[in-house]
């Protein structure tokens, strides 16, 4: 019969981090107390038997970066089709990630 070897927790999932846009927020995680034995099997068993190991329920965690948007500028034209331009930046933690893009549309 294979004899215990530790007792642990593992983890079940993660939630979304609760930063938007790039910056620096939380994350919860949900754990279940595992039973390893000798023959490397392992058996899920009750919470309570892992309560004096310690597990982080929520730790640090940063968002994706995120685009960010200029206004439109003004037509380039008085009469007639015309062309508004603004600036695209992706942006993580208050820096930019790339280079900025200009967008274009007609009018």
């Amino acid at each position: 019969m294979p004899s215990v070897q530790a007792l642990l927790w593992s983890l079940v999932s993660s939630s979304e981090c609760s930063a938007s846009c790039g910056g620096i927020g939380t994350r919860e995680n949900s754990f279940q107390c595992i039973q390893t034995f000798s023959n490397n099997s392992q058996l899920i068993i009750d919470n309570n038997f892992c309560a004096d190991i310690q597990y982080q329920q929520f730790e640090k965690c940063e968002s994706d970066g995120c685009w960010e948007y200029s206004e439109w500028s003004q037509c380039n034209a008085s009469c007639g089709p015309g062309v508004q331009t603004r600036e695209v930046q992706c942006k993580k933690l208050g820096r930019v990630l790339t280079g900025s893009i200009v967008n274009q549309k007609k009018n």
